[in-house]
C-alpha cells in the first residue's frame, strides 16, 4: 500500500487560477459563441465607466469640471469559418475574411483563380470550385453543390474610453494577470468588484484565436500614448508582453483603448443583443455617452441624458456583524494595531471606544493581549461582535440611480402611459450595506411584462430563472394590484426594472449574470414592488373611474334627447333651454 500512496503523490500537481479559468471558462460567461461576445464588451464597458467616473470624481474634489464620459464600441466582422457538407458529412471548410476565400476540400487547399464581384472561382489541380458571394455562400464543385453550414465568425471588438489613463508599468498586470486589481479589498460600490473580468476576455481572446489583446493608453496631453499586446501565462498567471512601443495614432488626450479578436456569434438585436446591452447600460447610466458601431457598418449613439455624476461612492471598513472567523482570524494576524481596542476601532465600522470596550468585555477579554489571543478567544470575540448593538454600516458606499433619474429614463425609452419609482432606504445582508430601486412602466400596448434586472447599474441579461430578482417578481401576489394577468400569473402590460446596489453583490458566479437569494435582499426587492406596483395600481383604478363615468355620460347622452322633451312637456318649459342646462351638467361631469 505505501507504494502506491507514493506513486499517486508523484501525480498531485499545483494549478494557477488562470489555469483553472482556461478549462473552466463557462463561469465566466463563456459557454456559447453568442455570450462570449456579448461577454467580451460588457468586461470592457464595465471597466470604462469606472474609469471615467473614478477620473471625474478625482477632478470634484480638485475643483476642476468634469469631463463628459464616452464610451466608444466597435465590433468588426474580421473571418466567417464555414462546414462543408456532402451527404450530411462534413468534407471541408471555407474561411471568408471580407472578399477573400480560403478552402480545403476533401483533402486539397483550393486557391483563387478568378475573383468577379457576386462570384469567386477557386481551384486545386483539375477541380473548380465555384462561390456565389451572399450572406451564406454557395459553394459548388465542378458543378455539385455542397451544403454551407457557418462554424463560427471571428470580430475584433475594440472599447475606447476618455477616463484617467493606466501608468504603462501597471497595464501587464492589470490586463493579464487574474485577481489583480483596485476593487476586490475595497468595501465601495463598483461594477468590476473581483479582479477577473478583463483578465477573462484576454485569456478568451488567446484561447480562440492566438491573438494577444491590445492595450493602449494616455494619461496626458503632454504624455506619449503607449501600447502594450498582452498575453496571459496560463501556468504562472503572470502577464507576457508580447510587444509594446508608442501609438502615434490614438488621438485623444487622456484615455484607454482594449482590442481583442474573439470567436463569436455576433447577435444583431433582440433580448441578448450587444446592442440591447448597451441600450440598457445607457438606461441606468444617463450621464455616460455611449457610441457603438455595429459589424454591418451602423453608428448607434446613446446620449447623455443627464450633466451630473452620480453621488460618488465611499469606502468603507468592513462591519462586525459581516465578519466570518476566518477573516477575523486573518485580521488579528495582520493588524497594525497594539491593543484589542484599538484593533476593533480601526478596522471596522460603527465601533467607537465604548462599544469596542462592552464587547471585549462581553468576550472575557479585558486581560488578554493580541498576540495571546488563542482560537476560542476569537470566536468569543466574533460571537461578541454579533451580539453588539451597533449601528447599521454607513449607507455613502452605495451609488443609487434615483427614483426620477429611473422615471426619465424609463418615459424616454419606452413612451409608456404611466411611469412610477421607487429608491429604497439601504439595507444590510451579512453586515454588507445594499439597496434596492424598482421603476415600473405601464402600457395597455405592452403586453407581456419585461423583466429588466441591474446590479451596480449594469444590465444583467442571462441566467434570469436564477436570479433574487426574477424570484422576488414571481412571489408577488399581482392580482391585489388590479392588472390583467397571463396564464403563468405574472402581470401584463409592464416594464419592470429591478436595481440593486451594494459594496459586494452576491454573484451566484464569476460570470455576475444573476443574484444569489439571500433572504434580506429578496425581501428587500419585494417591498420596493409592492410600493410601486401600489402607484401603478392607483393609476389603474383613476384611469378605470374616469373610464366608467365617461360610460355612465355617453349612456345619459344617448337618452338625453327623449329626457329633454319628457321634461318639457311635463314641466311646460322651452326644450332649448332645458336641453342647454343638461349640456352645461355633463361638461362637469367630463371633468
Amino acid at each position: 500500500m505505501p507504494e502506491i500512496a507514493e506513486e499517486v503523490a508523484k501525480e498531485y500537481k499545483e494549478i494557477s487560477v488562470a489555469e483553472f479559468f482556461e478549462k473552466n471558462r463557462h463561469l465566466l460567461g463563456f459557454d456559447s459563441r453568442m455570450k462570449a461576445v456579448l461577454t467580451c464588451v460588457k468586461e470592457a464597458v464595465e471597466n470604462s465607466i469606472d474609469a471615467v467616473e473614478e477620473m471625474n470624481y478625482r477632478r470634484l474634489k480638485k475643483k476642476q469640471p468634469i469631463i463628459p464620459p464616452r464610451i466608444l464600441v466597435e465590433i468588426k466582422k474580421v473571418e466567417s469559418i464555414y462546414d462543408l457538407y456532402e451527404n450530411d458529412r462534413i468534407v471541408g471548410e471555407l474561411i471568408r475574411a471580407g472578399k477573400n476565400f480560403v478552402a480545403i476540400y476533401a483533402g486539397k487547399k483550393y486557391g483563387v483563380k478568378k475573383k468577379g464581384e457576386r462570384e469567386i472561382v477557386l481551384e486545386s489541380d483539375e477541380s473548380k470550385m465555384r462561390i456565389i458571394i451572399e450572406e451564406r455562400p454557395k459553394v459548388l464543385v465542378d458543378g455539385k453543390e455542397l451544403k454551407v453550414r457557418l462554424r463560427t465568425n471571428k470580430y475584433k471588438i475594440m472599447v475606447e474610453d476618455n477616463g484617467h489613463g493606466i501608468l504603462k508599468e501597471h497595464i501587464p498586470k492589470i490586463f493579464g494577470k487574474f485577481l489583480y486589481g483596485s476593487r476586490f479589498h475595497a468595501y465601495r460600490q463598483s461594477r468590476g468588484q473581483q479582479g477577473i473580468g478583463i483578465h477573462s476576455v484576454v485569456l478568451y481572446a488567446q484561447l480562440t484565436t492566438g491573438k494577444p489583446t491590445r492595450v493602449t493608453s494616455r494619461i496626458s496631453k503632454e504624455s506619449p500614448a503607449y501600447f502594450m499586446e498582452v498575453m496571459i501565462d496560463v501556468s504562472k498567471n503572470e502577464p507576457k508582453i508580447v510587444n509594446e512601443g508608442i501609438d502615434g495614432g490614438f488621438k485623444q488626450e487622456h484615455g484607454t483603448r482594449v482590442e481583442f479578436e474573439i470567436e463569436g456569434m455576433y447577435i444583431k438585436s433582440g433580448k441578448f443583443s450587444v446592442l440591447n446591452y448597451l441600450r440598457y447600460t445607457s438606461l441606468a447610466n444617463p450621464h455616460v455617452e455611449i457610441i457603438f458601431k455595429d459589424p454591418y457598418g451602423k453608428k448607434h449613439v446613446f446620449e447623455r441624458r443627464s450633466k451630473d455624476l452620480p453621488p460618488e461612492p465611499k469606502t468603507i471598513k468592513p462591519h462586525p456583524y459581516g465578519v466570518e472567523l476566518g477573516i477575523l482570524m486573518r485580521m488579528l494576524k495582520n493588524t497594525k494595531a497594539r491593543t484589542l481596542i484599538g484593533f476593533l476601532t480601526t478596522e471596522f465600522c460603527r465601533v467607537g471606544k465604548e462599544s469596542a470596550k462592552q464587547i471585549i468585555t462581553a468576550a472575557g477579554l479585558t486581560r488578554k493581549k493580541l498576540d495571546e489571543l488563542t482560537r476560542n478567544d476569537i470566536e468569543n470575540l466574533l460571537k461578541a461582535m454579533q451580539r453588539a448593538k451597533l449601528q447599521r454600516p454607513p449607507t455613502d458606499c452605495l451609488s443609487p440611480i434615483g427614483a426620477a433619474e429611473l422615471e426619465k429614463s424609463l418615459k424616454e425609452m419606452f413612451k409608456p402611459e404611466f411611469c412610477a419609482a421607487v429608491s429604497r432606504e439601504p439595507s444590510v445582508y451579512r453586515g454588507i450595506p445594499f439597496l434596492v430601486e424598482v421603476a415600473m412602466a405601464y402600457d395597455e400596448s405592452f403586453g407581456e411584462t419585461t423583466i429588466l434586472r441591474f446590479a451596480n447599474k449594469i444590465p444583467l441579461l442571462f441566467d434570469a430563472s436564477a436570479c433574487a430578482i426574477t424570484k422576488a417578481v414571481q412571489q408577488i401576489n399581482w392580482s391585489s394590484y388590479k392588472l390583467q394577468r397571463a396564464p403563468n400569473g405574472m402581470p401584463m402590460n409592464l416594464i419592470i426594472l429591478v436595481h440593486v446596489a451594494s459594496v459586494w453583490i452576491p454573484y451566484t458566479s464569476e460570470g455576475k449574470t444573476a443574484i444569489a437569494n439571500y433572504p434580506e435582499i429578496l425581501k428587500e426587492i419585494k417591498l420596493a414592488l409592492q410600493e410601486c406596483a401600489r402607484k401603478v395600481s392607483t393609476y389603474i383604478s383613476g384611469k378605470r373611474r374616469i373610464y366608467e363615468r365617461k360610460l355612465r355620460l355617453s349612456i345619459f347622452e344617448r337618452y338625453l334627447p327623449e329626457v329633454v322633451g319628457a321634461l318639457a312637456s311635463i314641466t311646460q318649459r322651452d326644450r332649448e333651454e332645458i336641453y342647454k342646462k343638461f349640456e352645461g351638467l355633463l361638461k362637469k361631469n367630463e371633468r
